[in-house]
């Protein structure tokens, strides 16, 4: 579901682990008071610099001027206006400087040690060329939304038809690859897909990437227009088999595509749902509130209290409001609730004043405002042609049980419907101990490969 948008505002002290003459790894904590947050910097070279922030799934993010030697370090991101220069202490092999970012200045020490625990950074399923296959940039306008879709068609050869699939993104501004914490689920999906006979087609969401439109104030419904656009650009394409197109969505992917299924388009043979919800969206967003606050350790006491705090935050969404009214009501909702924590819980659980800011943007947005309403019970129902529904039981975002059980409950389609519980796997479908969203950096994996195989299984085999 909504992906977490963190700030860029790095502040750190940096520890500095060396792997061999050619990689050198730079590891520390983020010391600024009252947060501590975790980077990794690395050196592939002299000249390339690369930035990690595991905590706000920042990853690999190129420097623009990097300058390094056994005396002295100097790399700069403009991305966040950020950059660290340092001399080495040769009595103490450690590199002191100044990290600068904005007015912030932070002395910084950096210190050579090992790296074996780099391993995780590795992404060893994302595709590289050559590759056995054709891809093609395509894009397509919607005319209905005001926008033009803008992606990579990838298809075994032009020799015969082949069965297409469209893959729709989760929440939030995704790419064509719906990249995150340096995994690219949707290349991985569409590489194995299109090397085993399936055409594929991804794009970037509306204003992101090489795609146009107003992303900010765009609902689910406007992002169904931009898959039916699509869905209707592909049924009459060269190479096509335009009576085998089915779209997958991931997250609120899979609900758009139920909701597109719903308007029963003649040129859609199936969807698959990869966690998509079945449950109405204001309950989910409460479950996974309290999921997520579990898995992050918080007491069942104060998970209680902040779930009702959060149900009242959510109910402003449908009121109409202006924002300085909407302020207020939050800022009145935040002290009556504030009075259960200490200072300290209060700037833990963010809900102070320095949070306002971001709750009138999350409560005020179109998305938000519509996401919040929406029953998929009733875009289910209507449902006729096949579906693949699958979720994971670590899944703290969409809960697999709740979801799946709906899914199940609602869909009555003669052509079939096929429901795949997986055990172990989380939200981005990898194997994880707890489901965390923190374990999505941490796991190398970016797609468990049998959830790969059983996609072309449905689609090759389906009914």
């Amino acid at each position: 579901m909504k992906k977490i948008i963190f700030g860029v505002l790095i502040l750190i002290s940096i520890k500095a682990v060396s792997q061999n003459s050619d990689l050198i790894f730079f590891k520390g904590n983020i010391l600024a008071s009252p947060d501590s947050i975790e980077i990794i910097i690395s050196l592939e070279d002299s000249n390339s610099a690369y930035l990690f922030v595991p905590e706000q799934f920042l990853y690999k993010m190129q420097s623009a001027d990097t300058y390094y030697d056994k005396d002295s370090l100097y790399c700069s991101f403009k991305k966040i206006s950020a950059n660290f220069s340092g001399k080495r202490i040769e009595e103490t092999n450690v590199f002191s400087g100044i990290w600068t970012q904005g007015q912030a200045k932070l002395k910084t020490e950096l210190e050579i040690t090992d790296n074996s625990e780099f391993d995780f950074l590795d992404r060893p399923q994302t595709p590289q060329p050559p590759f056995p296959y054709l891809e093609k940039e395509i894009c397509v306008e919607n005319i209905k939304g005001n926008s033009t879709l803008c992606g990579t068609l990838t298809i075994p050869d032009t020799l015969k038809s082949y069965p297409l699939l469209i893959l729709i993104t989760g929440s939030g501004a995704q790419d064509r690859n719906e990249e995150i914490a340096g995994h690219k689920p949707f290349m991985v999906i569409a590489d194995f897909l299109t090397k085993n006979g399936i055409a594929v087609f991804r794009y970037d969401d509306r204003g992101v990437g090489k795609s146009k439109g107003d992303f900010i104030n765009s609902t689910t419904y406007d992002f169904m227009t931009d898959a039916q656009a699509v869905l209707n650009y592909f049924s009459n394409f060269p190479n096509i088999d335009n009576k085998n197109i089915g779209v997958l969505g991931h997250s609120e992917g899979g609900l758009i595509a139920f909701m597109l299924a719903a308007k029963k388009p003649k040129n859609l043979n199936y969807i698959i749902s990869l966690a998509g919800p079945g449950v109405a969206i204001k309950d989910l967003l409460m479950q996974q509130f309290i999921d997520i606050n579990k898995s992050l350790g918080y007491t069942d006491e104060h998970i209680e209290i902040l779930s009702k705090m959060q149900s009242e935050l959510l109910s402003l969404t449908k009121k109409n409001m202006s924002l300085a009214k909407l302020r207020k009501e939050i800022k009145g909702i935040y002290d009556k609730y504030s009075q259960y924590f200490s200072e300290e819980e209060i700037q833990k659980y963010k809900i102070g004043d320095a949070s306002i800011n971001t709750a009138v943007m999350q409560l005020s947005s179109p998305w938000m405002k519509y996401f919040i309403n929406i029953k998929p019970q009733k875009y289910l129902r209507k449902i006729k042609c096949t579906v693949f529904a699958m979720n994971g039981s670590n899944d703290l975002q969409v809960n697999m049980k709740d979801n799946l059980g709906e899914i199940k409950n609602n869909i009555k389609s003669k052509n079939g419907l096929v429901v795949n519980y997986y055990d172990g796997l989380n939200h981005m479908f990898q194997n994880s101990e707890t489901g965390e969203i923190s374990e999505y950096y941490k796991i190398k994996t970016s797609i468990e490969p049998y959830v790969l195989e059983h996609i072309l299984e449905f689609i090759t085999h389906r009914r």
